[in-house]
């Protein structure tokens, strides 16, 4: 078959929501208190969609179609605080939900799979937290460990529909556990540190990745990533800063390290993982009197790979992966004022 032949899938959508929201305080001691909050919401998310071809028996649109269809959801998200204080210190224990609404996958070319929508995914979380000021106030310590539980946690990829490649949202059960410890402190009453550390624990509970290998009588998950880490998701993770007042000229140095990780849900060594990465960034700012600021910037100063994003579709020697690098580079001058 020889020409020029255009399929095109249109989708329309309007998404309207509204929310009523609000918190009680209860002081139930001296030095405890219990917030009880909420959010109500309604998610309309009414779509059509439109597919057309100036060639019949080309792929990928069979027959020219249209069809139309909506979502609406309808949550109710709880936040509970407990806050316990002594002198300097807080403590605290949260637990609230939240939701991110379903939708239509794009790029569909018949009928039967526009019509399929993917679904809400809902997160529910607890905290615990603990913070305190020492050495009179000029140093700070706090500490966090959390636990984030996601159903139809949503990931967008593409699949093989109908031999050709198309966008398509797969969700899965997740898991995600964590602890944050954070050191602030003042060197002099003109220099200041900080550095975090975290660690996360990310899996997959259930995962059926029907866009790697697509869902067969015989084999109905495609590849099973249960138990496998969440893309995008480093282990050890640490920050530090630095910062220096002299007059109206202030110094900033910040350093952050992620040991290895994958942009993708499966671990491509050399394409898709990203391994001990370090970003350094820059910035010195002068504020004159007179209202001019100057302020001299370096963003990811020492790291060699530089952003890359794309969607990558099925070909006949392969593809059909997302991949997304570190931060490129920049270093610039601005200069400001307000008349």
């Amino acid at each position: 078959v020889t020409g020029n032949f255009a399929n095109i899938a249109r989708m329309g959508i309007k998404t309207s929501s509204s929310a009523v929201f609000g918190n009680i305080k209860f002081p139930l001691a001296d030095n405890l208190e219990l917030f009880v909050g909420g959010r109500y919401s309604i998610h309309d998310k009414p779509y059509s969609y439109e597919g057309s071809t100036n060639a019949t028996n080309a792929p990928l649109v069979v027959v020219p179609y249209t069809t139309s269809g909506g979502l609406t959801a309808r949550e109710f998200d709880p936040k509970v605080t407990l806050e316990y204080t002594q002198g300097d210190s807080l403590s605290w224990i949260t637990y609230s939900t939240a939701y991110k609404s379903g939708g239509p996958r794009f790029a569909q070319w018949t009928k039967a799979t526009a019509d399929i929508t993917y679904a809400q995914e809902e997160l529910e979380m607890i905290e615990v937290g603990y913070k305190t000021d020492l050495n009179g106030g000029s140093s700070q310590l706090e500490f966090t460990a959390y636990n984030y539980d996601y159903t139809d946690n949503q990931q967008l990829l593409v699949c093989v529909q109908g031999g050709s490649p198309s966008g398509c949202v797969v969700t899965g059960d997740a898991t995600v556990q964590g602890l944050d410890l954070t050191y602030r402190t003042y060197l002099s009453d003109k220099t200041s540190v900080g550095g975090t550390y975290a660690f996360v624990d990310a899996t997959w509970d259930r995962f059926c990745d029907t866009a790697a290998a697509p869902a067969t009588e015989a084999n109905p998950c495609g590849i099973n990533r249960q138990g496998q880490t969440l893309p995008f998701v480093a282990e050890n993770n640490l920050s530090m800063n630095i910062q220096h007042v002299q007059g109206q000229l202030t110094l900033t140095a910040a350093v952050s390290y992620k040991d290895e990780y994958s942009v993708t849900l499966g671990k491509w060594p050399g394409v898709s993982t990203i391994k001990d990465l370090t970003k350094l960034n820059l910035s010195a700012e002068l504020v004159s009197p007179s209202g001019w600021n100057l302020n001299l910037v370096c963003t990811n100063c020492t790291d060699e790979i530089y952003q890359s994003n794309g969607l990558q579709g099925v070909r006949a020697q392969g593809g059909g992966y997302r991949y997304a690098n570190a931060e490129g580079r920049r270093i610039g001058l601005s200069l400001e004022t307000n008349f």
